[in-house]
């Protein structure tokens, strides 16, 4: 019995001992960093678990090493700037996706290049639902710009933009999406993924893709308050906010930055009493948005002087 149970023992070690070198075991990992414009990243400092030293790309941008690898175990490396002021530039899982890996990052001084010269990047991206789907046909822009790309039947995009700008993201039955355009030069070899909320009608926006308007602007907003405004003791600005209902009628005026009661009063009234408003947009559809304006009460002797 004794001899059986020594035997299980001996057995079970060796399982565990086998266990643990299929489980650990030496693999070799190549990660090359470049910046955004494909230029290699010397002396950025890698920091691995269980390393004391960092390891530092060469003139290649490469960082090569040995790494005991445990299935189901994951580490994470941190890797740093050249310049210690800079800090961390990114950090990653130690799995086998990334043992032969490619990142772009930029220092502060390939940022301010990309600005000065006002460098133009290829960008791709790939829209999905929450759901997985594929968004076909959707509207990818510049924003400030002319440029407009569509998404192709695997939701693809393809465009071209400057490191500081800004991209709009409009798709039918979806929220607009508003992205940097430097997010999308971390991925480079692919698409990046975006994706898109589906969207809502009865959302309270504050910050609509398009932002509701006084029929004839801000200049004839004044030029309503001016013919209705009623005199008041107290001279200042008062600033209401309102919410611009779908239909563009005004709701839930309230005084967000008061004067008196006699101004506050008199500025709701003149709020709640204008026309309806071109309401806010999501693509082609009217949505709900708050708004804020500042009512003034100039003192009218004085302009008279």
């Amino acid at each position: 019995m004794i001899r059986i149970y020594r035997k299980w023992l001996t057995c079970l070690s060796f399982v565990f001992f086998l266990s643990f070198v299929l489980n650990a075991k030496p693999v070799h990992i190549k990660i090359t960093v470049l910046n955004a414009k494909g230029t290699p990243q010397a002396g950025l400092k890698l920091q691995v678990p269980g390393f004391s030293d960092p390891i530092v790309s060469d003139e290649y941008g490469v960082l090569a090493f040995e790494y005991e690898y445990e299935k189901d175990k994951t580490n994470w490396a941190t890797l740093n700037h050249s310049d210690p002021a800079e800090g961390v530039a990114k950090t990653f899982p130690l799995i086998p996706e990334n043992f032969t890996a490619t990142f772009y990052i930029d220092s502060q001084q390939d940022i301010l290049t990309y600005k000065r010269e006002n460098t133009l990047f290829p960008l791709q991206g790939e829209l999905r639902s929450f759901s997985g789907e594929k968004i076909v046909g959707a509207n990818v822009s510049v924003r400030g710009g002319s440029t407009v790309a569509k998404s192709d039947t695997a939701g693809v995009f393809h465009l071209s933009a400057g490191y500081n700008t800004v991209l709009m993201v409009r798709a039918e039955n979806y929220e607009t999406e508003i992205l940097p355009a430097h997010r999308f030069l971390e991925y480079r070899d692919k698409p990046y993924s975006i994706y898109l909320k589906p969207f809502d009608s009865a959302k309270l926006y504050t910050n609509a893709p398009i932002m509701p308007a006084y029929p004839g602007g801000l200049a004839a907003f004044q030029k309503y308050v001016n013919a209705h405004r009623k005199n008041v003791k107290e001279k200042g600005v008062v600033v209401v906010q309102f919410i611009v209902e779908r239909d563009g009628t005004i709701t839930e005026a309230q005084v967000m930055r008061p004067l008196s009661k006699e101004a506050d009063a008199e500025a709701l009234r003149l709020i709640q009493g204008m026309e309806k408003w071109i309401p806010a947009k999501q693509g082609e559809t009217p949505v709900r948005c708050r708004y804020s304006l500042p009512v003034h009460f100039p003192d009218t002797n004085s302009a008279k002087q």
